[in-house]
Protein backbone atom coordinates (compact mmCIF):
# COMPACT_ATOMS: atom_id res chain seq x y z
CA UNK A 1 0.00 0.00 0.00
CA UNK A 2 2.81 2.43 0.74
CA UNK A 3 4.55 1.64 -2.65
CA UNK A 4 1.54 2.51 -4.37
CA UNK A 5 0.79 6.05 -2.45
CA UNK A 6 3.93 6.71 -3.60
CA UNK A 7 4.43 5.74 -7.16
CA UNK A 8 0.66 7.68 -7.55
CA UNK A 9 2.43 10.85 -6.30
CA UNK A 10 5.97 10.46 -7.92
CA UNK A 11 3.75 10.03 -11.05
CA UNK A 12 1.62 13.02 -10.16
CA UNK A 13 4.11 15.17 -9.84
CA UNK A 14 6.08 14.25 -13.34
CA UNK A 15 2.51 14.79 -15.27
CA UNK A 16 2.49 18.15 -13.84
CA UNK A 17 5.65 19.20 -15.29
CA UNK A 18 4.71 17.67 -18.26
CA UNK A 19 1.46 19.57 -18.73
CA UNK A 20 3.08 22.90 -17.61
CA UNK A 21 6.03 22.72 -20.06
CA UNK A 22 3.64 21.73 -23.04
CA UNK A 23 1.28 24.30 -22.18
CA UNK A 24 4.28 27.08 -22.56
CA UNK A 25 5.34 25.22 -25.77
CA UNK A 26 2.33 25.85 -27.32
CA UNK A 27 2.22 29.42 -26.49
CA UNK A 28 4.50 31.11 -28.95
CA UNK A 29 2.68 34.64 -27.73
CA UNK A 30 4.90 33.95 -24.60
CA UNK A 31 8.10 35.29 -25.68
CA UNK A 32 9.87 35.51 -22.64
CA UNK A 33 8.79 32.01 -21.93
CA UNK A 34 9.94 30.64 -24.62
CA UNK A 35 13.09 27.80 -24.08
CA UNK A 36 15.73 27.38 -26.15
CA UNK A 37 16.78 23.75 -27.03
CA UNK A 38 19.35 23.89 -24.36
CA UNK A 39 17.43 24.69 -22.18
CA UNK A 40 14.64 22.30 -22.80
CA UNK A 41 17.07 19.49 -22.61
CA UNK A 42 18.34 20.29 -19.43
CA UNK A 43 14.89 20.07 -18.88
CA UNK A 44 14.35 16.66 -20.18
CA UNK A 45 17.38 15.61 -18.08
CA UNK A 46 16.16 16.78 -14.37
CA UNK A 47 12.97 14.80 -15.48
CA UNK A 48 14.72 12.23 -16.27
CA UNK A 49 16.22 12.05 -12.97
CA UNK A 50 13.61 13.18 -10.99
CA UNK A 51 12.47 10.95 -7.74
CA UNK A 52 9.81 8.62 -9.56
CA UNK A 53 12.44 7.98 -12.06
CA UNK A 54 14.65 6.94 -10.08
CA UNK A 55 12.10 5.12 -8.36
CA UNK A 56 10.74 3.23 -11.55
CA UNK A 57 14.45 2.47 -12.70
CA UNK A 58 15.03 0.73 -8.77
CA UNK A 59 12.13 -1.58 -10.32
CA UNK A 60 9.16 0.49 -8.73
CA UNK A 61 8.85 -1.54 -5.52
CA UNK A 62 6.47 -4.48 -5.96
CA UNK A 63 6.18 -3.71 -9.74
CA UNK A 64 9.57 -5.11 -10.78
CA UNK A 65 11.59 -3.66 -13.81
CA UNK A 66 9.81 -0.63 -13.59
CA UNK A 67 6.96 -1.45 -14.57
CA UNK A 68 3.83 0.48 -13.85
CA UNK A 69 1.67 -2.02 -12.64
CA UNK A 70 -0.27 0.48 -10.46
CA UNK A 71 -1.21 2.61 -13.67
CA UNK A 72 -5.00 2.15 -14.68
CA UNK A 73 -6.07 0.67 -17.78
CA UNK A 74 -6.54 3.54 -20.92
CA UNK A 75 -3.78 5.69 -19.17
CA UNK A 76 -0.68 6.62 -21.61
CA UNK A 77 2.29 5.45 -19.25
CA UNK A 78 5.43 7.32 -18.24
CA UNK A 79 7.47 6.17 -20.58
CA UNK A 80 5.07 7.42 -23.38
CA UNK A 81 5.08 11.22 -21.83
CA UNK A 82 8.44 10.86 -21.73
CA UNK A 83 8.86 10.02 -25.35
CA UNK A 84 6.01 12.74 -26.44
CA UNK A 85 8.13 15.44 -24.53
CA UNK A 86 11.48 14.54 -26.12
CA UNK A 87 9.53 14.63 -29.65
CA UNK A 88 8.69 18.56 -28.51
CA UNK A 89 11.54 19.15 -27.77
CA UNK A 90 13.43 18.29 -31.31
CA UNK A 91 10.82 19.78 -32.54
CA UNK A 92 11.92 23.17 -31.28
CA UNK A 93 13.68 25.86 -33.36
CA UNK A 94 17.42 26.30 -32.85
CA UNK A 95 18.84 30.20 -32.74
CA UNK A 96 20.03 30.22 -36.02
CA UNK A 97 16.54 28.79 -37.48
CA UNK A 98 14.86 31.71 -35.52
CA UNK A 99 17.04 34.06 -37.05
CA UNK A 100 16.63 32.56 -40.43
CA UNK A 101 12.74 32.37 -40.22
CA UNK A 102 12.94 35.92 -39.50
CA UNK A 103 14.54 37.19 -42.44
CA UNK A 104 12.85 34.84 -44.01
CA UNK A 105 8.89 36.28 -42.68
CA UNK A 106 10.85 39.86 -43.77
CA UNK A 107 11.80 38.71 -47.32
CA UNK A 108 8.29 37.31 -48.27
CA UNK A 109 6.46 40.29 -46.47
CA UNK A 110 8.44 42.66 -48.77
CA UNK A 111 7.42 40.75 -51.72
CA UNK A 112 3.85 40.64 -51.10
CA UNK A 113 3.92 44.50 -49.98
CA UNK A 114 5.71 45.46 -53.79
CA UNK A 115 3.19 43.45 -55.27
CA UNK A 116 0.15 44.92 -53.62
CA UNK A 117 1.76 48.47 -54.50
CA UNK A 118 1.57 47.81 -58.20
CA UNK A 119 -2.20 46.43 -57.99
CA UNK A 120 -2.96 49.75 -56.18
CA UNK A 121 -0.55 51.93 -59.03
CA UNK A 122 -0.30 49.48 -62.09
CA UNK A 123 0.97 52.31 -64.19
CA UNK A 124 4.42 51.86 -62.41
CA UNK A 125 4.13 48.03 -63.32
CA UNK A 126 6.44 47.94 -65.81
CA UNK A 127 8.76 50.62 -64.50
CA UNK A 128 8.69 48.34 -61.06
CA UNK A 129 9.49 45.41 -62.80
CA UNK A 130 13.12 44.82 -61.70
CA UNK A 131 12.37 45.43 -58.04
CA UNK A 132 9.59 43.27 -58.07
CA UNK A 133 11.51 40.40 -59.90
CA UNK A 134 14.31 40.63 -56.86
CA UNK A 135 12.22 40.58 -53.72
CA UNK A 136 9.97 37.41 -54.87
CA UNK A 137 13.56 35.57 -56.02
CA UNK A 138 15.01 36.92 -52.63
CA UNK A 139 11.72 35.69 -50.63
CA UNK A 140 12.02 31.92 -52.58
CA UNK A 141 15.58 31.84 -51.57
CA UNK A 142 15.13 32.54 -48.08
CA UNK A 143 12.29 29.93 -48.00
CA UNK A 144 14.46 27.00 -49.33
CA UNK A 145 17.29 28.17 -47.25
CA UNK A 146 15.04 27.72 -44.13
CA UNK A 147 13.74 24.32 -45.36
CA UNK A 148 16.85 23.05 -46.14
CA UNK A 149 18.08 23.82 -42.37
CA UNK A 150 15.72 21.61 -40.99
CA UNK A 151 16.73 19.16 -38.65
CA UNK A 152 15.78 15.34 -39.64
CA UNK A 153 13.32 14.71 -36.66
CA UNK A 154 12.11 18.47 -37.67
CA UNK A 155 11.60 17.91 -41.14
CA UNK A 156 9.31 14.03 -40.15
CA UNK A 157 7.50 15.68 -37.55
CA UNK A 158 6.65 18.73 -39.51
CA UNK A 159 6.01 17.08 -42.14
CA UNK A 160 2.59 18.27 -43.30
CA UNK A 161 3.51 22.12 -42.66
CA UNK A 162 6.90 21.84 -44.39
CA UNK A 163 4.98 20.31 -47.80
CA UNK A 164 2.02 23.31 -46.63
CA UNK A 165 5.04 25.63 -47.11
CA UNK A 166 7.13 23.83 -50.33
CA UNK A 167 3.43 23.72 -52.02
CA UNK A 168 2.65 28.12 -51.37
CA UNK A 169 6.08 28.57 -52.76
CA UNK A 170 5.40 26.18 -55.32
CA UNK A 171 2.42 28.55 -56.88
CA UNK A 172 4.41 31.35 -55.68
CA UNK A 173 7.03 30.68 -58.83
CA UNK A 174 4.06 29.69 -61.29
CA UNK A 175 2.57 33.03 -60.41
CA UNK A 176 5.51 34.91 -61.31
CA UNK A 177 6.50 33.20 -64.10
CA UNK A 178 3.56 33.92 -66.07
CA UNK A 179 3.41 37.57 -64.62
CA UNK A 180 7.32 37.77 -66.07
CA UNK A 181 6.43 36.28 -69.22
CA UNK A 182 3.61 39.38 -69.85
CA UNK A 183 5.29 41.39 -68.80
CA UNK A 184 8.29 40.33 -71.17
CA UNK A 185 5.91 41.23 -74.38
CA UNK A 186 6.56 44.50 -75.58
CA UNK A 187 2.73 44.58 -75.96
CA UNK A 188 1.37 43.35 -72.41
CA UNK A 189 -2.28 43.45 -71.90
CA UNK A 190 -2.09 45.58 -69.14
CA UNK A 191 -5.75 43.78 -68.09
CA UNK A 192 -3.77 40.44 -67.82
CA UNK A 193 -0.82 41.77 -66.24
CA UNK A 194 -2.74 43.12 -63.16
CA UNK A 195 -4.63 39.89 -63.07
CA UNK A 196 -1.38 38.01 -63.13
CA UNK A 197 0.05 40.36 -60.05
CA UNK A 198 -3.31 39.58 -58.61
CA UNK A 199 -2.33 36.03 -58.25
CA UNK A 200 1.02 36.75 -57.27
CA UNK A 201 0.06 38.54 -54.47
CA UNK A 202 -2.24 36.28 -53.21
CA UNK A 203 0.39 33.34 -53.84
CA UNK A 204 2.96 35.70 -51.36
CA UNK A 205 0.14 36.25 -48.63
CA UNK A 206 -0.69 32.34 -48.77
CA UNK A 207 2.80 31.62 -48.55
CA UNK A 208 3.20 33.98 -45.77
CA UNK A 209 0.60 32.89 -43.76
CA UNK A 210 1.75 28.66 -44.28
CA UNK A 211 5.44 29.77 -43.01
CA UNK A 212 4.22 31.49 -39.89
CA UNK A 213 1.89 28.00 -39.49
CA UNK A 214 5.37 26.24 -39.23
CA UNK A 215 7.11 28.70 -37.06
CA UNK A 216 4.38 28.63 -34.64
CA UNK A 217 5.18 24.95 -34.07
CA UNK A 218 8.56 25.23 -33.67
CA UNK A 219 8.22 27.29 -31.36
CA UNK A 220 8.94 30.82 -33.22
CA UNK A 221 7.01 33.33 -31.66
CA UNK A 222 5.79 36.29 -33.38
CA UNK A 223 7.81 39.93 -33.77
CA UNK A 224 7.37 42.24 -31.31
CA UNK A 225 5.32 44.99 -32.58
CA UNK A 226 7.71 47.39 -31.36
CA UNK A 227 10.85 46.16 -33.28
CA UNK A 228 12.00 48.05 -35.88
CA UNK A 229 12.60 46.19 -39.38
CA UNK A 230 12.62 46.53 -43.45
CA UNK A 231 9.71 45.31 -44.51
CA UNK A 232 9.38 47.25 -47.79
CA UNK A 233 10.88 46.31 -51.18
CA UNK A 234 13.31 49.02 -50.53
CA UNK A 235 14.12 48.10 -47.39
CA UNK A 236 14.69 44.19 -47.68
CA UNK A 237 17.14 45.64 -51.44
CA UNK A 238 19.17 47.79 -48.53
CA UNK A 239 19.58 45.20 -46.10
CA UNK A 240 20.55 42.61 -48.57
CA UNK A 241 23.29 45.13 -50.33
CA UNK A 242 24.18 45.83 -46.92
CA UNK A 243 24.68 42.14 -46.66
CA UNK A 244 26.66 41.53 -49.81
CA UNK A 245 29.12 44.67 -49.25
CA UNK A 246 30.47 43.41 -45.58
CA UNK A 247 30.68 39.61 -47.09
Amino acid sequence: MTFAIIRRFWRTQLLSRLSFLRLIMSRPTLSCLTFSRLTMAALAIVLAFSPYSLWAQRGGGRGGHGSPAGAAKGEPAEDDELKNFNRAVALQATPQQVDLFQQLAKDTTAAAAKSENLLQHPEKMKEDAGILAYVVEVARDSSHDFLAGLSHPQRSGLKAWRKNVEKADADVGRSWKALSRDLAEKAGDDKRIAADNDKLQKALAKSLNEQWNLAEKMGIPPPRSDTHDHSSADGVIEVRSTQARNS
